[in-house]
């Protein structure tokens, strides 16, 4: 059928043979294809991916394409063949004629080269290579994407690419190098570069790592001599080289050309490379990253320069500089940065705060660390400023005292950073751990940082659940640390800094109780309790604060200890009279009864009835305050309780969650417990036969109750109809609305509101099954009362506004009894006004396809493919001309074809001589710009007046001075009818003051003598010229100015513009 059709008009028939001919050949053995048959169906398919017409040759390059890539564990048999087919069409083809036929080859060549036996390979990478020398900017950017695509597949270098090939193939594209100049291939160029550096890393790391320097200089040289565009992209390059190959490189022998290549960059930290400070620091930091911990020698010297340029001040990019010192700080060591040959901190500097600059860096990059950093570097430094700050106060001088206290908790604030992840806490933390007890108890500026400081520890041991030495350690010093951040909590706060302490203190204790012992843990609850027996007269918030460590402690005693404590304590809070007291012993009711404990679970299991009887004990006494932790702990209660008793114990407490639900003493989160427990009784109740039909029967039993209890009923009912709504039936359901609806009738306000809230709520949830019950809905809200109607319209009207929504206005105004005329005019206005919206909403969205492309500029730009670079093109300035001619031709309509020029960059004196082996680099692929032009057309814009002699001298001369007027004419004298034009000030007279007011002279002279006043005005008129006062109006003896009155805009008009339909 191919042969027969091979020359046919029909593109579909021929894309369809290829298809069926493809899904054919993809499934045959590896035997198959030795068969002469076989390899002449394929060759068939084969000679079509040069065919002139794009369909077809498009569907026979799929095909070729999907057979080849069908074996991806072995190579297929015809991937020689395909090879060697396309390197003798490259080799028969010449550019002057067949141009289109090797593009057509290159095209399917950027698949195809991953997968072509080693042995094929290097001839067709030859013929691409001598294409590319032709310097035909098409096909020099399809050859770039040629080997783009070899090298980005990483192929198998024992089947495929050698190492060997890699690298000639490497060293031979530099060649092929475009110059600075030429932007778009230079980007291309790097990709390609960059990709071949990688593939060899995976195959040869040592030849990769021997062959960087090279690209190296080429990227530095770019630094230089590139745009921005290039400076940015080889700066890319230069660290994706570097996380890739040099990453690796972890070996010992790798260490000097690492160091080399490093020193290359480091060179950069020169001004002539100035524009490219923030890429050669970034670089910096890349080295740090991954190359750090490898050699950390390497990289001392360059980060001791970063720190002397830091202390210069004098740069700009002081942000980058910082982050690159950081870089080494976090990869490096902070111990490495800051010894005496690097960047030293000193005790004897400290009065000269050089580097103070250092001390937020070191905070923010600081991870990973040891303790013994700090001990051995920071510690005796913090000591020392606060031994100069008691002498400095001793001295009375305060500025420096505040000084050395500032500089103090600096450091010590690093000590949370060096608590990150530390390596040596076994080892370590017993030296620092009395100096952060003794701080901890007696500087309350630190304790703040002490107490993070432990958290991190704490936190950084307990990552591995197995006993660590680190837990060990940090465990024996519990006995120290858990007393003093008990006395920092129950000593009373004053002030907000101190109550933020009190808190952190609490955390600490939590945190530090998962590794204490069970017998610090029991002495601690023991001693709270005698304080809290000792403190009947103390203050309510030391008892408060007291209670809170009794909550935190009681997951960890014993079953007998909880026995006790809730016998003698919990089981009396009925008789407090302090409402926040009472809360506390509910809040430590609710830890009991939700801790996963093994101890607590049998407590609640073994005094459950007696816990439950406390409950309902106190639902009638207890404080408002109190109802959210009561509220939890029937929650976690019912997770105790027996499947035989659910429904019973459900129907105890039931009452007591529906009136949490609203109400003027019910706060948010008390509300938000009240529906969650509901919820989960209703899920219990599920669990149970007919359980769930005898717990909608016992909430809708509220119905009959009290107003606040209809109000609450109706809200709760809300609430489970939306969360269980599959579960439950039509007959449910029915019944619950039809009473809903006849409450929506009584004239009480508040049963009303709750009623309306149900009814969105259920055209929400139950939009689907809601078309039987929407007379029934429609007919009672038509039938509230008056005085409801008016106070909830806005309500009514969301809910008719959903129903139309949902729908449709006809039949929603077809539902509506006749009688209800105010509805019937709502209803039309509503849909009046949604059609509005729906028009306004078409709009919207008309206007925003069509500025998609305005919208699309300011989203985030996304990086470029390799295709998008060599696509692109520099034709700014043929652009401009384009625009600022007029056209003299109309433009013709169809595609046209664009024709590739190339463009030789030479000057006068040095002519392109086209023998030389680098004249491919003086053929731009995109028009240079002139630089000659550019700066006559730049200083052409600048007016500076001031004229230049041949050889470059500034010729300056004096103004020409005018001969001063017989007449002087004051321009505050002038009436506003004469204009600048026809009577030019030469001069502006200063203004004299004079008069009252606030035209008065301030002069002790002036203020002290009124005759004098009047002396200095009268030699002022007659010194005034005798034509000065002809357009002169009537003045006061003020001499006073006169003013330019605007004529203001009427901005009291309302400019609003009403909508019309």
């Amino acid at each position: 059928t191919l042969a027969k059709f091979a020359e046919s008009d029909n593109n579909n028939l021929l894309k369809s043979v290829f298809s069926c001919l493809s899904l054919l050949l993809r499934i045959q053995e590896k035997i198959v294809w030795s068969h002469s048959s076989t390899i002449q169906v394929y060759d068939a398919i084969l000679n079509f991916i040069i065919h002139s017409k794009p369909k077809i040759r498009k569907a026979s390059q799929h095909a070729v394409c999907a057979i080849l890539k069908c074996n991806k564990d072995s190579m297929h048999p015809m991937s020689g063949y395909t090879a060697t087919y396309c390197t003798k069409v490259l080799t028969s083809s010449t550019v002057a004629s067949n141009t289109t036929t090797i593009l057509h080859v290159l095209t399917i060549l950027k698949e195809l080269m991953p997968i072509f036996p080693k042995k094929e390979l290097k001839p067709l990478c030859e013929e691409v290579l001598k294409l590319m020398t032709l310097n035909h900017p098409l096909l020099l950017s399809c050859g770039f994407q040629v080997f783009h695509g070899l090298f980005v597949s990483y192929p198998s270098s024992e089947l495929v690419l050698s190492s060997t090939l890699n690298a000639k193939l490497l060293m031979a594209l530099f060649d092929y190098r475009p110059t600075p100049m030429d932007t778009q291939p230079t980007l291309a160029w790097l990709a390609v570069q960059q990709e071949a550096y990688i593939c060899l890393s995976k195959s040869d790391l040592s030849l990769c790592i021997s062959h960087l320097k090279r690209i190296f200089k080429v990227c530095i040289e770019l630094w230089i001599n590139g745009n921005p565009e290039s400076l940015k992209a080889s700066g890319c390059t230069l660290r994706i080289l570097i996380e890739e190959c040099i990453g690796k490189a972890t070996d010992s022998t790798y260490h000097q050309s690492i160091s080399v290549l490093f020193n290359l960059v480091t060179q950069c930290l020169s001004y002539q490379y100035k524009n490219a400070c923030p890429q050669v620091l970034h670089t910096l930091s890349t080295f740090f990253k991954f190359y750090g911990k490898c050699a950390p020698s390497i990289f001392l010297e360059c980060i001791k320069s970063l720190g002397q340029l830091r202390d210069s001040n004098d740069i700009t990019f002081v942000n980058e500089l910082e982050m690159t010192i950081g870089a080494g700080i976090r990869y490096i060591g902070p111990e490495y940065i800051i010894s005496d040959k690097v960047i030293p901190l000193k005790v004897d500097d400290v009065g000269e705060f050089k580097r103070s600059w250092l001390l937020p860096v070191l905070k923010d990059s600081i991870s990973n660390s040891t303790l013994k950093c700090f001990i051995d570097h920071f510690l005796p430094l913090a000591l020392k400023c606060r031994e100069m700050y008691e002498i400095a106060l001793k001295a009375n001088d305060k500025i420096t005292a505040i000084s050395y206290d500032l500089l103090e908790s600096q450091i010590w604030s690093l000590l949370a950073s060096f608590c990150s992840n530390p390596s040596d806490i076994s080892t370590s933390f017993r030296i620092i751990a009395r100096t952060m007890g003794t701080m901890l108890s007696t500087r309350k500026e630190l304790r703040d940082t002490i107490l993070v400081s432990l958290r991190k520890l704490i936190d950084s041991a307990s990552k591995n659940d197995e006993v660590s030495d680190d837990k060990k350690q940090l465990s024996y010093f519990a006995k120290n640390f858990l007393p003093i951040c008990l006395n920092l909590y129950t000593n009373p706060a004053h002030g907000t800094d101190e109550q933020a302490t009190r808190f952190s203190a609490l955390e600490t204790i939590k945190m530090y109780l998962t590794l204490s012992d069970d017998e610090i843990k029991e002495q601690l609850f023991e001693k709270c309790c005698g304080m809290l027996d000792n403190s009947k007269d103390a203050e309510h918030t030391v008892i408060e604060s007291i209670l809170d460590i009794i909550g935190v402690l009681v997951p960890y005693q014993s079953v007998k200890t909880l026995k006790s404590f809730f016998d003698s304590r919990i089981s009396k809070a009925k008789q407090l009279k302090n409402f926040k007291e009472e809360k506390k012993y509910f809040r430590i009711l609710e830890e009991i009864s939700s801790s996963k404990s093994p101890t607590c679970n049998k407590f609640v299991k073994k005094n459950f009835d007696n816990i439950q009887n406390f409950i309902i004990s106190t639902a009638q006494n207890a404080a408002a305050t109190s109802r959210g932790p009561r509220l939890r702990c029937l929650a976690h209660l019912l997770d105790h309780t027996d499947e035989d008793n659910v429904i019973q114990n459900i129907i105890a407490h039931l009452p007591e969650a529906v009136l949490c639900c609203k109400g003027s003493t019910v706060n948010k989160r008390c509300r938000e417990c009240a529906f969650s427990l509901i919820n989960k009784m209703a899920l219990l109740a599920i669990k149970v036969e007919n359980g769930l039909e005898n717990f909608l029967n016992a909430l809708s039993a509220g119905l009959a109750g009290s107003i606040p209890m209809i109000s609450c009923t109706i809200l709760a009912l809300a609430s489970v109809l939306h969360n269980r709504k599959n579960e439950i039936n039509s007959n449910q359901f029915e019944t619950i609305l039809s009473n809903i609806c006849l409450l929506i009738t009584t004239g009480t306000r508040e049963v009303v509101n709750s009623a309306l809230s149900f009814i969105k709520v259920i055209i929400t949830s139950f939009s689907n099954d809601l078309m039987v019950y929407l007379s029934t809905i429609l007919n009672s809200l038509s039938k509230m009362t008056d005085d409801c109607k008016r106070k909830f319209r806005q309500e009514t009207k969301n809910i008719y506004q959903r129903l139309v929504r949902k729908f449709g206005t006809d039949l929603i105004i077809k539902l509506v009894p006749n009688t209800d005329v105010q509805t019937h005019v709502r209803l039309r206005a509503i849909n009046k006004e949604s059609e509005r919206l729906k028009r306004n909403k078409e709009k919207r969205n008309k206007d925003k396809i069509n500025d998609k492309a305005d919208v699309d500029f300011s989203l985030k730009t996304k990086p470029k493919t390799f295709e998008e670079i060599l696509a692109e093109c520099e034709e700014d300035e043929e652009l401009e001309t384009n625009l600022n001619q007029k056209p003299k031709v109309k433009l013709e309509r169809g595609r046209k074809k664009k024709s590739a020029e190339n463009y030789l960059h030479e000057s006068e004196d040095d002519i392109l001589d086209f023998t030389e082996a680098n004249s491919n680099r003086k053929i731009l692929m995109s028009k240079p710009k002139n630089e000659h032009n550019t700066n006559i057309q730049k200083s052409s814009n600048v007016d500076d007046s001031i004229k230049t002699a041949p050889d470059g001298r500034l010729i300056i001369t004096d103004e020409p001075q005018e001969p001063p007027t017989k007449s002087g004419i004051e321009e505050d004298d002038v009436d506003n009818n004469y204009s600048d034009d026809d009577m030019p000030s030469k001069k502006r007279l200063k203004y004299m003051p004079g008069g009252k007011g606030i035209h008065r002279p301030l002069d002790n002279k002036h203020l002290g003598n009124g005759k004098m006043n009047k002396q200095i005005k009268k030699n002022k008129t007659q010194n005034q010229p005798q034509g000065s006062n002809k357009n002169k109006g009537k003045k006061s003896n003020g001499s006073v100015r006169p003013f330019s009155y605007t004529d203001f805009k009427s901005y009291g008009a309302s400019n609003k513009k009403r909508k019309r339909n």
